[in-house]
């Protein structure tokens, strides 16, 4: 605890007097500081589903073991697999990269919004509270009071950054380029991360899987049912060039044999 307080000590006077937390980047003692006050805009996240574990940032194991015993489970059948390719052809892979920056770096990733998921396959996403990065800028500080001109309203929750603590904060007033809540700042600046939202999606990338095997199943499908098709296809030419082959030939024959008589008449 006491040298992630040193990298917090760090970071609050890596941004101080500076009016936009991206230019941090340009600053190498912040280097690629993770410390709980810089944690995933999930912070003091509430979801609609039950969780055991929660983890601001990546999980690595070994492996990963999912219940599936038939007999905790009321089966309603097979999916759709027609549905299901259909509905994974809709779903967009993205290029982007994260806004909040110094907690998260500059990666780039190649997955999918949840937004747009949403739209085609709701059941793989859930929506709960969290705290997205819509304001990520340092501001002055004293007495509660935030001079920082924002579209926050009272009653919303704001996350706030200090030099140790940090913490999700009840807007209580706002007045014209300022705005006030209880939390009591250690340092005469605060960087303000962004509100918190009811509706922060996440998404059951299990379920895309998922629905990717049943699409491939289809495809798979499809795929013997077009080379069944081509086999009697092939089997149905063999058979037409065979025949055509032996009618060619009688053909020849009876031709051979008239041009025999013909010969025969003229010589009489």
């Amino acid at each position: 605890m006491r040298a992630e307080r040193e990298n917090s000590k760090k970071f609050a006077e890596s941004f101080a007097g500076k009016a936009n937390y991206d230019v941090l980047l340009e600053n190498p003692d912040c280097g690629n500081l993770k410390t709980p006050q810089l944690g995933h805009a999930l912070y003091n996240a509430t979801f609609d589903k039950q969780l055991s574990i929660y983890a601001e940032h990546e999980i690595r194991a070994l492996a990963f073991l999912a219940d599936s015993d038939e007999r905790i489970k009321t089966v309603k059948g097979r999916s759709d697999a027609i549905t299901d390719l259909e509905t994974l052809a809709q779903i967009e892979i993205t290029d982007y990269t994260l806004k909040d920056v110094v907690g998260e770096g500059s990666d780039s990733y190649k997955k999918v919004i949840a937004q747009q998921v949403e739209a085609v396959f709701p059941q793989a996403v859930s929506r709960g509270s969290g705290v997205v990065p819509d304001i990520y800028k340092v501001a002055p500080t004293a007495g509660g009071w935030v001079d920082l001109a924002t579209d926050l309203k009272v009653g919303d929750r704001v996350r706030l950054i200090a030099e140790t603590k940090s913490g999700v904060h009840e807007v209580l007033e706002v007045r014209t380029g300022a705005f006030r809540t209880a939390f009591e700042s250690d340092v005469d600046e605060v960087f303000v991360f962004g509100r918190e939202v009811d509706d922060f999606r996440s998404v059951d990338y299990e379920a895309i899987a998922m629905l990717n095997i049943s699409a491939t199943q289809e495809l798979h499908r499809q795929l013997e049912a077009k080379e069944q098709t081509i086999a009697d296809l092939q089997k149905r030419l063999a058979n037409l060039e065979t025949t055509t082959a032996a009618k060619l030939a009688s053909i020849e024959k009876l031709l051979q044999t008239d041009r025999q008589l013909v010969s025969v008449s003229l010589s009489q």
